[in-house]
C-alpha cells in the first residue's frame, strides 16, 4: 500500500454552505447523500454521511462533519475499482492518496465501507476497551477519529566533537488518522532549546 499527499490544493477551508458544490465539483455529476453515522473522539463528535454518485448502488465518498455545527472536517472518496483512495482535509484541501487498498486486511474486511468501520468502533465492547480487533489489526478508538496528530520524544543533545558546541532536537512524529486508523505517519526533528 502506498501513501502520497497532494499539497497542490488551493488551501482554503471548505465551509458547509460549499460542500454540496464541491462534491458535485469533485465527481463531475449528481449525488445524494445516503446512510449517515455518528461517533465521537476525545475532542468533539462527528457525523459521517455517505456519498453515492450518479447511477452507483454503493458509496462512493464519505464527508466527515463537526457535530456541533456540522462544518465540514474532511471527504473521502473511494475509488473501489482501482482501489484508491482519497482523504481530504476540509480545512487546507491537502489530499492524500492511497493506493493498493486491495492489499489492507482492514478495508478488504469492511469492504470499502466506511460506515461499517464506524459502527464496529461505536458497539459498546470497542468504547469500553478503547480499540477492537479486525482481521488481526489493532484499531485504536476513543483519541482520535480524525486529524494530523503531532507527537514528539524526549529532547537529544548532540556535541559536535570540534567545537563543542551543543545542538538539542526531538524526534517527532505526526500521524495522519482518519477513522481512527493510523493511514500514513511523518518523521521529523525538531530543533528546540538545550536544557
Amino acid at each position: 500500500m502506498s501513501t502520497a499527499t497532494d499539497n497542490t490544493a488551493s488551501a482554503h477551508r471548505i465551509y458547509q454552505a460549499d460542500v454540496n458544490d464541491y462534491i458535485s465539483n469533485f465527481y463531475g455529476t449528481t449525488f445524494v447523500f445516503t446512510d449517515s453515522i455518528e461517533t465521537s473522539d476525545k475532542d468533539r463528535d462527528y457525523i459521517i454521511r455517505a456519498v453515492t454518485v450518479g447511477t452507483d448502488t454503493e458509496a462512493r465518498g464519505y464527508l466527515v462533519s463537526d457535530a456541533a455545527d456540522n462544518e465540514p472536517v474532511g471527504f473521502i472518496d473511494i475509488d473501489h475499482a482501482n482501489h484508491v483512495m482519497k482523504m481530504v482535509d476540509m480545512a487546507t484541501e491537502e489530499m492524500d492518496v492511497i493506493e493498493d487498498l486491495d492489499e489492507d486486511p482492514v478495508f478488504t474486511e469492511i469492504k470499502g465501507n466506511l460506515i461499517t468501520l464506524v459502527e464496529l468502533g461505536n458497539a459498546p465492547e470497542a468504547q469500553s476497551r478503547g480499540w477492537y480487533v479486525i482481521v488481526e489489526v489493532i484499531v485504536e478508538i476513543g483519541d482520535n477519529f480524525w486529524g494530523d496528530i503531532p507527537g514528539c520524544g524526549s529532547t537529544q543533545v548532540e556535541t559536535d566533537p570540534l567545537t563543542l558546541e551543543q545542538h538539542c532536537y526531538k524526534n517527532c512524529t505526526i500521524k495522519k488518522k482518519r477513522f481512527w486508523i493510523t493511514w500514513s505517519s511523518t518523521d521529523y526533528q525538531q530543533v528546540v532549546d538545550c536544557p
